[in-house]
């Protein structure tokens, strides 16, 4: 049976193997490198860190680790105080529990399916039929040379 796919995938050019690596990359001596916007990307991306090491740790610089705080801190009075929400300023903060995900257990599924009585052929077709591919999507990333 084909792959039945949701939506078709995007097309999305991938470099050639036969083209040498360093025409592939946009270097500092092209008319076209885009320096300030590079080093605006890797410096917000630096800002917007919540992972950073605790020794590196800077509030007025990581902003994501401190929001994270913040909101962690307003959870605390949230409940402390026993409401629903803060309101107050113009600003409403609420947490809440959100249900978990629901996954399926592939393993599972191919258990209980031979269990009542499919075959493996049976099963492997059914598991082929069932799955669908996402529509393909870029990723972008930036960071320092040498960063993991």
């Amino acid at each position: 049976m084909a792959r039945r796919t949701s939506t078709q995938a995007s097309v999305i050019p991938t470099p050639s193997p036969a083209v040498p690596q360093d025409s592939m990359v946009l270097g500092v001596d092209s008319p076209d490198f885009p320096k300030e916007l590079l080093l605006e990307g890797v410096r917000l991306k630096a800002v917007l860190n919540e992972k950073v090491k605790d020794d590196e740790y800077d509030p007025e610089f990581h902003l994501a680790r401190r929001c994270k705080e913040v909101m962690e801190e307003l959870a605390v009075v949230q409940a402390s105080a026993g409401v629903e929400r803060i309101e107050g300023c113009g600003v409403k903060f609420q947490a809440r529990l959100q249900d978990g995900r629901q996954t399926l257990n592939k393993s599972l599924l191919v258990e209980a399916m031979l269990a009542k009585g499919l075959t493996a052929v049976q099963v492997a077709e059914v598991m082929e039929w069932a799955t669908t591919t996402g529509e393909g999507y870029w990723v972008r990333e930036i960071r320092k040379v040498g960063e993991k």
